[in-house]
């Protein structure tokens, strides 16, 4: 249980720290999604972005081994607004339900960055399968980012139904780094 946790921590920082560093005065819009959980397997990592060179320098300099398993999806203006106001959503849910601290119930990382700011929000199982659910309802023409979103769902499907504690996500606001390390 120690491995998982601190493994999971090594791939929550490997992703939130360098986006704390190269991401802060951003001129465009990105969601990343990245599986932080166990697994028997890599999962493809989800960019979202109004701007392929945004999504591409994110991809390369952010995500941990440049970025290889993951899924860039540059979608229109008025679709990445609705996507991060979507997300904001869940951002202030999980901050009143659980600390800052990432654990194994919390295996999905959202880095949310704008022009304005950084957030970076970790989300159980189900809570990410939810958002993955609404963002999939919000895209209605883009079937590459429809595919992804599918592809993601099913690889935490089996956490949602495994989970006994419910509706419990974290969250790390604006680039805050988890406490007591």
């Amino acid at each position: 249980m120690k491995i998982l946790c601190l493994s999971a921590l090594i791939i929550l920082f490997s992703v939130v720290i360098p986006c704390a560093k190269s991401q802060e005065k951003a001129n465009y819009n990105l969601i990343a999604i990245v599986y932080i959980g166990p697994s028997d397997s890599p999962t493809t990592s989800i960019i979202i972005s109004d701007s392929k060179v945004g999504a591409e320098e994110f991809r390369k300099n952010v995500l941990k081994e440049g970025g290889i398993l993951t899924s860039v999806n540059v979608v229109r203006p008025s679709l990445m607004l609705a996507l991060i106001s979507d997300a904001k959503n869940y951002k202030g849910v999980v901050q009143q339900k659980q600390g800052n601290a990432p654990n194994s119930s919390t295996p999905v990382s959202i880095t949310l960055i704008t022009p304005q700011n950084n957030i970076n929000v970790l989300l159980t199982a189900k809570t990410g399968y939810s958002l993955l659910d609404s963002f999939k309802k919000l895209n209605t023409d883009n079937n590459t980012l429809y595919s992804a979103l599918s592809y993601f769902q099913n690889r935490i499907r089996p956490f949602v139904d495994d989970s006994n504690e419910g509706d419990r996500p974290g969250a790390l606001p604006d680039g805050a780094l988890p406490q007591g390390l």
